[in-house]
Parts: structure tokens; C-alpha cells; sequence
């Protein structure tokens, strides 16, 4: 029986050269649509950098050191700017923890003039004046409430509230906040950290007045 011949090296060589080039036996092939991510990220990039790439060779002249010094200052101010924007969209999508708190507190059948005393110090922090006013107007009248031990009739405008008041001080007091937020909330006049100081002051006159009368 004759012996079987084998193939020449060559010829061996190059079948084995055709078999591990098939798809199954690449194992670093780049995933389907790998290439298109890579020329989109490297297209991208050399948008952004060829304003400054710009401004690099627009100061030609001018000491190397200090071209990459502007360059990387001017590059810093865009990073802080867009981040100030991405965050102030961010804080005006996203609904406050004070706005979620203050409707929780709205809608408890137990209000206190505590709860609206914090909710006064969180606007305040955010430099709402106007609204950490209209808070502790809300707790004033609850402190009054308290003393007077009734709910006050729903509806009730503040003039008719001033007009209820005997107590001359009790009445400048709660008067304070009246006129503010007339001014500021009805009027749309600037309110500050004057105004809100100034009603906190009044408040804190309004809740010693309304505890002293309840613990009597």
C-alpha cells in the first residue's frame, strides 16, 4: 500500500493562515459598530479643542509659557461656566427638599408654628426673603391661634386680622409683616435680608406674646 504524502510546508503554512484569519478565531475584533464610536469620540474632541488649537496659534509671538497659561485659564472659565449652567438647570428641574417639606406640612392635619420656623430658616439659606417671610407669618398666626385657642375664620384678609387685634403691640407687630408682604408679594417690591430680619424680630415678639398669654 503506498504511503500516504504530506502537504509541503509552505502549503500547510498557508491553510493555517486562512483558518485563524476567520471571524470565530478573532478574538480582539472591535464589537459591531465599535469603529463609528471611536471616529464620533475623536471627531468630537477635535471639536472641542480646536477653538483653543485657534487661540494657540492666533498668539503666535507671544512667550510659549504663557499662550499654554491662557489657554488653560480660558479652558478652566468654560469648565466652571458649563458646570454653573448644567447646575442651575439640574436645581430648577429638580422640585427643592423646602418645596417637598412645606407641601407635606400644608397638607398635616397638626400644623405647628415649629415646622414653619424651619421652613423660614431653609428659604432664608436660599435667599428667597420673601417666602421665608410668608412662613413665619404662617407660623404667627398659628402662635395666635394657640392663644386665642380657635381657628381663625378661612378667608380672613390681614387688614381684618389688624383690625381683630387689641393689643397695640401684638398689632405693630403682626403689622410688619402685613406691610412686607403687601409690598413684596402683592407689589413685587425688592425684598431682603432687611425685611426678613425685621419680621423676625416681630415674630419672635408675636410667639413670647402668644406662649405667655398660654402658659397663663
Amino acid at each position: 500500500m503506498p504511503s500516504a504524502t504530506l502537504p509541503a510546508a509552505e502549503e500547510i503554512r498557508s491553510s493555517a493562515r486562512l483558518i485563524l484569519e476567520r471571524p470565530e478565531f478573532q478574538v480582539e475584533t472591535a464589537p459591531p459598530g465599535g469603529s463609528e464610536l471611536v471616529r464620533f469620540l475623536e471627531w468630537t474632541i477635535e471639536l472641542l479643542l480646536a477653538p483653543f488649537r485657534w487661540l494657540f496659534n492666533a498668539m503666535d509671538g507671544l512667550p510659549e509659557l504663557l499662550r499654554w497659561i491662557i489657554v488653560f485659564a480660558l479652558a478652566g472659565l468654560l469648565i466652571l461656566l458649563l458646570g454653573h449652567i448644567f447646575y442651575t438647570f439640574a436645581t430648577v428641574l429638580r422640585p427643592s427638599t423646602r418645596r417637598r417639606t412645606a407641601e407635606e406640612i400644608l397638607v398635616s392635619d397638626e400644623q405647628r408654628p415649629a415646622d414653619f420656623e424651619k421652613l423660614a430658616d431653609a428659604a432664608a439659606a436660599e435667599r428667597d426673603y420673601i417666602g421665608a417671610i410668608r412662613c413665619l407669618f404662617r407660623a404667627a398666626l398659628l402662635s395666635l391661634q394657640q392663644r386665642e385657642q380657635r381657628r381663625l375664620r378661612p378667608g380672613i384678609t390681614n387688614r381684618e386680622l389688624l383690625a381683630r387685634l387689641r393689643d397695640p403691640q401684638l398689632r405693630d407687630s403682626l403689622r410688619s409683616f402685613v406691610e412686607v408682604i403687601d409690598a413684596g408679594w402683592y407689589g413685587r417690591l425688592p425684598c431682603g435680608a432687611g425685611e426678613y430680619h425685621r419680621c423676625r424680630e416681630a415674630y419672635q415678639s408675636i410667639r413670647a406674646y402668644s406662649e405667655a398669654k398660654v402658659d397663663a
